[in-house]
């Protein structure tokens, strides 16, 4: 497993920290089996050259990257879910999502973003963000959007959207990305559907990610 700033596996044991974190009672139980270090879901390393085509509408493809600098949010094309993340740039700073089509209905007009997390709770109460430094969408949500603000992009928010045809199957938390790493790539038939922040400015990220 990819190396990640020094920082304490990640451990969430009472339930009502999960709770307060939005946690969906379906997923409880996994949502809350963070990896020990050097475990967690591995992504794959690059996608075929066949699933990447230029033009093709189900084709993988990521976004531009968005910082705090960036107007606007990064979203995925309507029919979209998010199957891969990368970040550049000091403390992960900028973010790219990548965006696939599975072929589910997605309805556009039913995604809602989730509230603001980061690490630790020192800067939550003067900048809005609750006392969370994840956000895991619905059992029949999956994750198509994402959000930042603040030094480093460390304040994140994700958009989670209901889909028909992609329910969550197995789901599990992968081991922590950052900019010296490279892109995590959900393995075919998987999705993203949640995002931990650990280390200084939300360095370090895990991903909670479902069959579908």
């Amino acid at each position: 497993m990819l190396a990640c700033d020094a920082e304490e596996s990640p451990e969430i044991q009472a339930e009502a920290y999960a709770v307060a974190n939005d946690v969906p009672d379906e997923l409880m139980d996994e949502v809350l089996d963070f990896p020990e270090p050097g475990e967690g879901r591995v992504g794959d390393t690059e996608r075929p050259l066949s699933f990447v085509s230029p033009g093709d509408p189900q084709a993988f493809s990521f976004l531009a990257p968005h910082s705090e600098e960036t107007p606007g949010t990064s979203e995925c094309p309507v029919g979209q879910v998010v199957t891969g993340f990368a970040c550049t740039g000091d403390y992960c700073d900028n973010v790219h999502i990548e965006c696939h089509d599975y072929g589910g209905s997605v309805p556009a007009a039913s995604n809602a973003f989730s509230g603001w997390f980061q690490v630790g709770s020192s800067a939550g109460s003067a900048s809005g963000v609750a006392n969370k430094q994840f956000h895991v969408c619905g059992a029949n949500e999956k994750m198509t959007g994402i959000d930042c603000r603040g030094d480093y992009c460390d304040d994140i928010r994700i958009e989670c959207s209901p889909t028909t045809g992609l329910d969550s199957g197995r789901c599990g938390w992968t081991g922590a990305y950052s900019e010296e790493h490279s892109s995590y790539l959900a393995p075919m038939g998987q999705a993203i559907q949640g995002v931990y922040c650990s280390g200084r400015h939300c360095d370090n990220k895990y991903y909670f990610v479902c069959d579908v």
